[in-house]
């Protein structure tokens, strides 16, 4: 077991029995290989399946106790003869439920605080099942153990997706940036070197912009290098859109790109819309038009790029909207944003933030 002060597992195997319900395919093995804080190699009668343990998460690379957590799958597992219920496949991998001896590996692992619970709403884990490992990552946590145990650490799902928006934020920003640079318009990002971060930070836009005053919510970032930097929403995702098909998914992200010349702060406000679906639908009707009391205040056709993600096609529109559209957005009455034929209404916290990012651009 592990707590705050001594974060080492005690590896005594008090595995905690569980009824799970049947999965679609149970095979038998024994444990060759721990990959991973949650994937094992098990050598089954066919040969050897990689098997990534369902419903829980576990540490990144990056953050600590990653090694510790899986030096302690190792002692749980590795050796052992093992039952695998797959109840899930990728291409080189099958999820499902590890068990020794009858008892559920990842619910011990969740007991010893080794551990996080996936949300219902990420894993579909049923209630009984999600009951039954809720109450053990309870008294993990009220014992401080493991993940537990370490101020401030985020669950491994949480880490990723800041460290993909940190990412993306970094992408949009070093496309236009990078674009403006090459136009050689002094007023939209000229002589911007992306190529030389400062060293102390692998993140080119890690610095401290001293003339910028707190941005409140908004994400930000600055190259001093360069002298640019960014503040935006981050991804928002979008809900209750007019006309939307059944499956696609869409999130929108506005920042705004300054170049900054002593107190003086020139810059552009981009907004990029994100729909993940079956098919494209933004390939022929894209346009972005800013409606205002029913009357068009802005329109402007993207910038269109697209990807093919794990079976689902991305399409990533970027579009540069005005100073102007963004005050009556933010200053307007009635507000209408429509692309190609969605409609989507901007909310107050929507409001806000771009208030608080008209600020930083006056």
């Amino acid at each position: 077991m592990m707590n705050t002060a001594k974060p080492i597992f005690v590896f005594a195997f008090v595995l905690v029995l569980a009824a799970i319900g049947h999965a679609q395919s149970t095979m038998s093995g024994k444990v060759v290989e721990v990959l991973d804080g949650k994937t094992v190699v098990i050598e089954v009668a066919s040969g050897k399946l990689t098997a990534g343990i369902k419903y829980i998460d576990v540490p990144e690379p990056e953050q600590p106790l990653h090694q510790t957590v899986r030096e302690h799958l190792e002692k749980l597992v590795l050796g052992k003869d093992v039952v695998f219920r797959a109840s899930g496949f990728d291409p080189g991998k099958t999820f499902g439920q590890l068990y020794v001896k009858s008892a559920d590996v990842a619910l011990q692992m969740l007991r010893d605080g080794a551990a996080w619970q996936v949300p219902v709403d990420k894993s579909g884990q049923n209630e009984a099942d999600s009951s039954a490992y809720q109450y053990h990552q309870n008294l993990a946590r009220q014992e401080q153990r493991g993940v537990w145990g370490v101020k401030d650490l985020k669950p491994a799902w949480q880490f990723r997706a800041d460290k993909l928006e940190r990412a993306r934020q970094a992408e949009i920003a070093s496309e236009y940036v990078g674009q403006s640079a090459k136009s050689g318009n002094s007023s939209d990002f000229s002589n911007v070197v992306l190529d030389k971060p400062v060293r102390r930070s692998s993140n080119p836009w890690s610095d401290v912009n001293p003339y910028l005053k707190n941005p409140g919510p908004l994400v930000h970032g600055y190259n001093a290098a360069s002298k640019s930097g960014y503040v935006g929403t981050s991804l928002m995702g979008l809900k209750d859109i007019e006309n939307i098909p059944s499956g696609q998914t869409m999130a929108v992200d506005i920042t705004y790109l300054y170049k900054q010349q002593e107190k003086n702060r020139t810059g552009k406000f981009v907004v990029t819309l994100f729909s993940v679906a079956d098919q494209f639908h933004f390939l022929k009707a894209n346009t972005i038009k800013v409606m205002v009391d029913e009357k068009s205040v802005f329109a402007g056709k993207p910038t269109r790029t697209t990807t093919n993600q794990e079976g689902k096609l991305v399409e990533k529109l970027t579009y540069e909207v005005s100073k102007a559209a963004v005050e009556k957005i933010v200053y307007g009455g009635d507000v209408t944003i429509q692309i190609g034929s969605y409609n989507f209404y901007p909310t107050q916290g929507l409001q806000l933030l771009l208030y608080n990012m008209l600020q930083v651009s006056s």
